[in-house]
């Protein structure tokens, strides 16, 4: 396969987690680990991606997504903020929900990376020119977030295993972890739509990331 150009980042950000409460770990494991291996579904590629992901890959991206949705909750209700409920429902094919979260009747996107990260990334495919998630436009959902927030986590397990591990087992493997979360940055989606749609902020499917990470998709980047 051919490699892309390499994009690297100029400026990063030291990560400076706090430690993520048991009780979030907890219900992020329960979830992440239906969705994953039980009744629940989530996709095994991304859009417009060509890598699939085994059901351990799910769980972890899973898990570290939910992690981040506990985080930026409690943060917001720390703030006297109303803030929606976080959903724990498991869901089927063709079924998810419609927002990360409404603080203030506000709907906000949230994506997790690793605690190296240093870009919150989009999928390309999954968005119009004017900032609307695509997927949701046919399913009377919501298809427009205010604001995109980036939180970094690190969860010290394996992205990928070729051991199968009992759900026992694998709680125990989280429960000894010491995971720390961080938020780490907010995009709204007038600077989406006006700056990163417009001027093309892409970094395009094999461009390798500070010349070693290749991308699996094309995804705006801020």
């Amino acid at each position: 396969m051919e490699k892309g150009k390499i994009k690297n980042i100029q400026k990063t950000k030291t990560f400076q987690g706090q430690p993520v409460k048991q009780e979030y770990i907890r219900d992020a494991f329960e979830f992440s680990y239906s969705m994953a291996f039980g009744d629940g579904f989530h996709r095994n590629k991304r859009s417009g991606g060509i890598y699939h992901r085994s059901a351990y890959e799910v769980f972890v991206n899973t898990f570290r997504g939910k992690i981040a949705e506990f985080v930026v909750s409690d943060y917001f209700t720390s703030q006297g903020r109303e803030v929606s409920q976080i959903d724990l429902s498991i869901m089927g094919v063709g079924d998810w929900d419609s927002a990360d979260l409404l603080v203030d009747e506000i709907p906000i996107s949230i994506k997790a990376t690793k605690h190296f990260g240093q870009l919150l990334l989009l999928e390309t495919k999954d968005w119009n020119d004017s900032g609307q998630y695509i997927p949701n436009l046919s399913h009377e959902k919501q298809s427009n977030y205010d604001y995109f927030i980036l939180v970094r986590t690190k969860v010290d397990i394996p992205d990928k295993s070729n051991s199968l591990f009992s759900k026992e087992k694998l709680k125990k493997i989280i429960f000894e972890k010491h995971i720390l979360a961080e938020i780490s940055g907010v995009l709204s989606n007038c600077d989406f739509v006006n700056q990163i749609i417009k001027y093309k902020y892409i970094i395009y499917q094999n461009d390798l990331l500070n010349g070693k990470i290749p991308m699996d998709a094309d995804n705006y980047y801020g």
